[in-house]
């Protein structure tokens, strides 16, 4: 399927949207919207098997305020990706799961501020 197609990419970003609650700003390409719903699929199936079925409330609960940003100068000069305390999350180009699902862990670690020494 090519990226530059609208359909699809509008299609993933909204189930996406509903599925998991999760916003985007900027525009993303398909291919990079897969990568996020593939990743969500994962913390899905994996909470649905630690909280009995309840996965999607938990993902609600806990993740469902995330807002997906393309990286700005600061994750570029930095060559890293960044979750604000107000669960924005900035990704360089290149995703992948494990940078998805490890950058959602930090806006679960956001909502405790007062049990770390540095939000993430």
């Amino acid at each position: 399927m090519d990226d530059d197609c609208e359909k699809p990419k509008i299609d993933y970003q909204k189930l996406i949207e509903s599925k998991f609650g999760w916003k985007f700003e900027d525009t993303w390409t398909t291919s990079q919207l897969r990568t996020i719903y593939s990743s969500g699929q994962k913390i899905l199936t994996y909470s649905n098997t630690v909280t009995n079925g309840n996965g999607s409330a938990w993902m609600s609960t806990y993740l469902g305020n995330a807002v997906f940003h393309h990286g700005n100068m600061a994750n570029e000069i930095l060559n890293t990706n960044w979750v604000n305390p107000d669960h924005q999350v900035y990704l360089l180009d290149g995703l992948s799961e494990h940078n998805i699902v490890h950058e959602l862990g930090h806006v679960i670690d956001n909502m405790y501020p007062s049990e770390s020494y540095l939000t993430s």
